[in-house]
């Protein structure tokens, strides 16, 4: 009986510890941010020029854009997930274009080699980036009804440093923001 006790105790320990780990202190320091030099690049491809990135609000994480399944998996169990709209501009069409960002970090590198032996699935790096553009009509309606109401006249200084521009300069010479 005192077996039993002790399984049932370790049991216990493991699991708030597990919990601990997975939920407060991998997310803390493991959590992976977009890195902005690679959003820019992935702007530039597609000749749309960096406006924004933000994370998902509550709303938005309900539509599920990677079509994630719910309930634990072997994915969940060993890596991390964040995800972000990234907004960039088209100067010659003059519009805004939306993009779901997945970024999934493996914070234990060889269950990532395991996880595709499994599934049959190549992750590739330890850290992933997927892009996928937004084209559900109601969400491009309100996101644009946000970034346009976000527009700001510029006369002779430029909002985010402050720096002297020339009216007719399409970006701030001192931080690079784009102007029209």
């Amino acid at each position: 009986m005192e077996i039993l006790y002790i399984i049932i105790a370790f049991l216990f320990v493991f699991s708030v510890a597990f919990l601990i780990i997975k939920y407060f202190l991998i997310p803390l320091f493991f959590y992976p941010k977009l890195n902005l030099t690679e959003t820019i690049k992935f702007f530039e491809e597609k000749n749309l020029k960096f406006i924004k990135k933000r994370e998902l609000n509550k709303e938005e994480k309900k539509i599920n854009p990677f079509e994630h399944k719910k309930g634990i998996s072997f994915k969940n169990l060993y890596s991390t997930r964040a995800e972000y709209i990234i907004v960039g501009f088209c100067i010659s069409r003059k519009e805004y274009r939306f993009f779901w960002v997945e970024l999934t970090k493996w914070y234990v590198f060889y269950m990532k080699f395991i996880f595709e032996i499994i599934t049959n699935e190549e992750i590739g790096k330890s850290r992933n980036t997927k892009y996928k553009e937004v084209k559900d009509r109601g969400i491009l309606i309100k996101l644009n009804k946000i970034y346009d109401d976000q527009i700001v006249l510029i006369n002779d200084k430029c909002p985010a440093c402050y720096a002297e521009i020339n009216k007719k300069a399409d970006t701030c010479h001192n931080c690079g923001l784009y102007l029209r």
